[in-house]
């Protein structure tokens, strides 16, 4: 049941497209720092500055028409507040922007046909806009453990709202609801706490 819950709640997230959604979008802006982010692979120790740092991400190897998310996942040591933002220049439909799960930063996003599309030999090109700021207490904030922020980032394709890499979780999850719920009807009745041997007190006490 929690699976199934959970893949209820990733879908409604993409059926209901609110207003609030597409004020992530934002225009292409003047950033010299601009990184590559190839889909289905993750980058690992990405830095930032925690002071206002920003940088633009693009993201390779996108499909038309798919779904994707763009996770960022960071260390609790540093307190630090990310954003995502879904360019406008991008063709891109934003589906859910700025949901947070612990340290952990996600946009979802679906790639249509647009005539402002960025094809090259049928793969599209978009750009993110990540951003990070202090949140919190520092306490030490002139060391220099303190002076960036380390994240990783990571864009997979998505199926009904669900990550393709989280997939085999889901299925071990129906499966295990299905063993539970046949379970009773297959073993044998004495296997069955129902079934098991009771000892009777009243003939021992009559000896």
């Amino acid at each position: 049941m929690v699976v199934v819950s959970f893949w209820l709640l990733n879908l409604l997230q993409i059926v209901l497209v609110t207003a609030a959604d597409f004020a992530t979008f934002d225009i292409l802006p003047s950033i010299s720092d601009v990184r590559k982010l190839q889909a289905g692979q993750e980058l690992i120790a990405e830095k930032l500055s925690l002071q206002g740092g920003q940088c633009v991400y693009v993201l390779d190897g996108l499909e038309l028409p798919k779904s994707y998310e763009v996770k960022i996942s960071y260390p609790a040591s540093i307190p630090a507040s990310f954003t995502i933002k879904l360019l406008r220049s991008s063709p891109l439909q934003a589906v859910h922007g700025g949901r947070r799960l612990l340290n952990t930063e996600k946009l979802m996003f679906r790639a249509d046909e647009s005539k402002d599309a960025e094809l090259y030999d049928g793969v599209l090109l978009a750009r993110v806009m990540v951003a990070v700021e202090p949140a919190g207490v520092i306490a030490l904030p002139h060391t220099k453990n303190h002076e960036f922020a380390i994240f990783n980032i990571l864009c997979e394709e998505v199926k009904f709202g669900i990550p393709l890499q989280a997939w085999w979780i889901a299925f071990l999850g129906v499966i295990a609801v299905g063993i539970s719920a046949i379970a009773p009807m297959i073993l044998p009745q004495q296997l069955s706490p129902t079934g098991e041997p009771r000892l009777n007190c009243s003939n021992k006490s009559s000896d």
